[in-house]
């Protein structure tokens, strides 16, 4: 998911301060209208902006509901710390990103101005969006904000704690982060609308934020490989050939940090590779026993993953997959269909110097029997609930799950 924008809601979201908006309405709409509210009855009024919820509440007192409902939350807000802890080091870490940051809140003018004001937010926004008297416009406003980024929508994200930021996000086509961390955070109406993403602490967010990151960084490290590798097969300019050598160096260094024996390593790696560049085809399989999938325990890290390896060079994938298992396992299969090709950059794994393709297939026994080979430590057979820990460089809980998916609803394959 490369986010390059992201849209952000206010109360409950970035501010504690929805018990803070009740209270200020019971205090100013209450001794006007000579009525008692709950919660609840306020609450449901949101939606439009504070001026929608003064029309609703006191409609004889507006003018006068709104200059107390005012004056009753600059008070309230005076005392009161309603930052979630850990927004503004999420702010200012996608700030100093360089990625566009803005604020569509279902408030008014007003109260936007003074929370803003209040916990010093305004400058992380580069645009305000505020609510409207006549009914919630959340979709119009984030899709006002999309089209002036000249983002696509599917790049944004946008970051809200209620039920209706779910619905405004699908009609806009933006993607959905449900914030969760507030106490007043309806997590189950929430789940049941299926947001892109959830999180119950600000800091979730934000390592998701630096893993998305740190993902691009080594996609771009890989083309940069791949565009030195490509470039040395090609060119016969001796100038050419040093800025490839060079270029290559560059990506070995960025690849490891600050460790000088990784980056001879990773030299040396890219040094081995030839031809134009393309991503590399890993071959994995799904073999069922009994409602159990069979697993191999690595012994290069002691981790379990599916069987499978490197496809060689004239094989067919249907061959790689065979021989992978016979030479792991000891199971003679057959092929019986491709459940997926997963592109390893895009689902979770540790960092890797090249770009990999994942073919994953279903393979049904078919002779031979369990035995180990000087790879392997462990072989077994595993219910898909209770799996044992994964070697993430190889496979990911995902790719497992959507499999066995795949299997049992006979599924389409999955792709990318």
């Amino acid at each position: 998911m490369d986010i390059k924008g992201v849209i952000f809601d206010m109360d409950g979201t970035l501010t504690d301060t929805l018990s803070l908006c009740v209270a200020a309405f019971r205090q100013a709409i209450e001794p006007l209208s000579g009525k008692q509210f709950s919660d609840e009855q306020i609450i449901a009024t949101f939606g439009p902006s504070e001026e929608g919820t003064i029309m609703q509440l006191a409609p004889e007192h507006y003018e006068q509901g709104l200059s107390a409902y005012l004056a009753a939350y600059k008070t309230l807000i005076g005392d009161a710390d309603g930052v979630f802890s850990g927004i503004t080091e999420l702010l200012g870490e996608l700030r100093s990103a360089c990625i566009p940051l803005a604020l569509v809140t279902g408030k008014g003018g007003g109260s936007t101005e003074l929370t803003l004001a209040r916990y010093d937010l305004a400058p992380y926004f580069t645009t305000v969006a505020t609510g409207s008297p006549q009914g919630s416009v959340k979709a119009l406003r984030i899709r006002e904000i999309v089209g002036a980024w000249g983002l696509a929508p599917q790049d944004v994200l946008y970051v809200g704690d209620a039920p209706s930021d779910v619905t405004a996000s699908r009609e806009a086509g933006v993607r959905i982060a449900a914030a969760l961390w507030s106490p007043e955070a309806d997590s189950r109406a929430v789940a049941a609308l299926h947001p892109d993403l959830m999180f119950n602490r600000v800091a979730e967010l934000l390592a998701w934020f630096r893993q998305q990151w740190q993902d691009r960084f080594f996609s771009l490290v890989q083309q940069l490989q791949g565009m030195a590798q490509t470039g040395l097969t090609f060119t016969r300019d001796r100038y050419d050939i040093e800025r490839y050598e060079a270029l290559r160096d560059i990506a070995a260094q960025l690849m490891a940090g600050q460790s000088s024996a990784l980056r001879a390593q990773l030299a040396a790696s890219f040094t081995g590779q030839a031809g134009y560049a393309t991503p590399k085809v890993d071959t994995r399989a799904i073999v069922l026993r009994q409602g159990k999938i069979l697993l191999v325990r690595e012994a290069d890290d002691g981790l379990w993953s599916l069987p499978g390896g490197w496809a060689d060079i004239g094989d067919r994938p249907s061959e790689a997959i065979r021989r992978e298992i016979r030479e792991e396992t000891g199971l003679e299969v057959t092929t019986e269909r491709l459940l997926g090709v997963w592109d390893r950059n895009l689902h979770g794994h540790p960092p890797y110097p090249f770009h990999v393709y994942k073919m994953i297939f279903l393979c049904a026994e078919q002779g031979g029997e369990l035995r180990l080979c000087e790879d392997s430590l462990e072989l077994g057979f595993f219910d898909p609930a209770q799996l044992p820990p994964l070697s993430l460089t190889r496979i990911v809980p995902v790719e497992i799950q959507t499999s066995l998916r795949i299997i049992n609803e006979n599924g389409p394959t999955w792709f990318d």
